[in-house]
């Protein structure tokens, strides 16, 4: 087994895909410690992995280049490598993209299952599995045939200072009484509503500091939700992911969306109130294997989608606009006295 050397790991977006490779790495190492591991990924999404001890080669991709710039650079990543081919890929994104990149420069290949079948049925048939796959579980099928051990921790997120000790500094956090809310979301019919979230806030800010991160995106919704209350602070737009991990670390609870913040969150072992609209927990995307609460409806129309949309095909968003704000803060008291 530990005769494959070097392997190559890739996916290249979004945030919570890629958190969730994490435990993943961790096993991978674990079954073959005596590799070099080098991961590719988009050179936005560089900062998640760019610290991870789990790793010793990060390879960014710049879809901006030209096919003649990107082969100019993958053979001089092979030339700081000192390969000409790596033993082992495992594809964890399995696009064009990927496939172009290690095609010809890999001796064996182990491809993700996106589960194209089983996600239509949910979305279109509303037929759901009998048992619900995270997509970790699904990450470390590619690995079936080396028998991995799964560890059954959870995600990494890894900082500057962590050293060789993340899985320490991780558990048993000390209580800071702040409150983190990610408001924000790619896809419209992910996120609960904003009027909704302002109460929250307000009501939360009275026993709690509270932090608002989102990009630059999220901006207006974030300055609709701060409205002057000087116990809000609105960080949207002004952190790079980096610095929002480091922040999110620091909160006892992170109130989301389904969005990559809350897998970030789960990584650093805080604390995740996530609230479900259109997309549903047996798509393979809830926290993993940290405390947590699910917010959600159950209604015959979700999941309409297995990434979200811009607006709620039947016109009455239902999913989103069911859920009170009694739901929040009552989940929000079940987490916190945790």
């Amino acid at each position: 087994m530990n005769n494959h050397k070097n392997i190559l790991v890739t996916r290249l977006s979004s945030i919570g895909d890629i958190v969730l490779t994490t435990a993943f790495l961790r096993i991978l190492k674990n079954t073959f410690p005596n590799s070099t591991i080098t991961f590719l990924i988009d050179n936005n999404y560089e900062s998640i992995l760019k610290f991870n001890k789990r790793i010793d080669y990060l390879i960014t991709y710049d879809k901006l280049q030209t096919n003649k710039e990107r082969n100019l650079s993958k053979n001089m990543h092979l030339s700081k490598l000192n390969i000409d081919t790596f033993d082992i890929t495992f594809d964890l994104h399995n696009n064009f993209r990927t496939r172009k990149f290690y095609k010809g420069i890999t001796k064996e290949v182990f491809k993700i299952d996106k589960q194209r079948l089983t996600k239509l049925k949910m979305v279109y048939l509303k037929s759901f599995p009998n048992e619900i796959k995270h997509k970790h579980d699904i990450y470390l099928e590619t690995l079936n045939s080396f028998n991995p051990k799964d560890d059954n921790l959870g995600l990494e997120f890894w900082f500057e200072s962590d050293l060789n000790s993340y899985l320490n500094q991780t558990s048993n956090k000390i209580k800071s009484n702040i409150i983190g809310i990610a408001p924000g979301s790619k896809h419209f019919t992910k996120m609960w509503n904003p009027e909704k979230f302002k109460v929250i806030a307000n009501l939360l800010s009275s026993n709690f500091s509270i932090q608002l991160f989102g990009s630059k995106e999220d901006i207006g919704i974030c300055n609709f939700i701060q409205n002057n209350n000087e116990k809000i602070l609105d960080l949207s737009g002004k952190l790079t992911l980096l610095e929002t991990a480091k922040l999110i670390d620091k909160c006892d609870v992170l109130i989301s969306n389904d969005s990559g913040l809350m897998h970030i969150a789960s990584a650093r072992q805080t604390k995740v109130l996530a609230i479900f609209g259109s997309t549903v927990k047996e798509l393979g995307f809830s926290p993993f294997r940290v405390q947590n609460e699910i917010v959600e409806k159950e209604l015959n129309c979700r999941p309409c989608s297995h990434i979200g949309r811009e607006n709620c095909p039947k016109g009455h968003f239902n999913c989103m606009n069911m859920i009170s704000i009694e739901d929040v803060y009552s989940s929000f008291e079940k987490l916190i006295c945790i």
